[in-house]
């Protein structure tokens, strides 16, 4: 696993049980060969859902999850990633090319 390589990683973040009214939010490790999933490495209990408001902020009903002066509002694109090393990062990318992307916080 590396950065620059786009396959499947070796975390997954996932809801479980959907069929309740509030979710619970997991992170945990799969095996990159056999897709076996290990234990459970993160957990929230009762977790609905996780939105990327009008105003850049990422939001879940645990806490607002972006800090303070760290959104760009409207002038830029928002991408959320797990990436390979297990972190999961918000990153604001500015709509004019003046400066590279920027991770809002992670």
């Amino acid at each position: 696993m590396s950065e620059e390589s786009y396959e499947g990683g070796k975390f997954q973040l996932h809801f479980t049980g959907i069929e309740q009214p509030s979710y619970n939010l997991i992170l945990n490790q799969i095996d990159v060969d056999t897709k076996y999933p290990y234990g459970v490495y993160y957990s929230h209990q009762d977790v609905s859902e996780l939105i990327l408001d009008k105003s850049g902020y990422l939001q879940g009903n645990i806490s607002n999850l972006t800090s303070k002066g760290a959104v760009f509002k409207t002038d830029s694109y928002y991408r959320a990633t797990l990436d390979f090393d297990g972190v999961f990062r918000f990153y604001a990318y500015p709509r004019l090319k003046l400066v590279s992307h920027l991770p809002a916080w992670h």
